[in-house]
């Protein structure tokens, strides 16, 4: 892979594995309100909220990415 090509892929796989449990938890919505009993309302609460705490703490994220680079970044994230 091409050193181009490496901060693209880096981004993409954790654009992919940030919002994969959002889509996993929408996807298996039936299966969760039978197993846990909750109604289609709960479900969508829960991912709205993921949603809004992600929109509430990107700007000062985005600027603690900025700090100290993506890097180290991209590795806390991964933990």
């Amino acid at each position: 892979m091409s050193w181009q090509a490496r901060p693209l892929t880096a981004a993409l796989v954790l654009a992919v594995g940030g919002n994969l449990p959002m889509f996993l938890t929408g996807a298996l919505s039936a299966q969760l309100r039978d197993a846990l009993h909750i109604g289609p309302a709960v479900i969508g609460a829960a991912i709205s909220t993921a949603y809004l705490a992600g929109a509430a703490t990107s700007p000062l994220l985005g600027r603690l990415v900025e700090a100290v680079g993506w890097r180290t970044a991209a590795r806390v994230a991964c933990l």
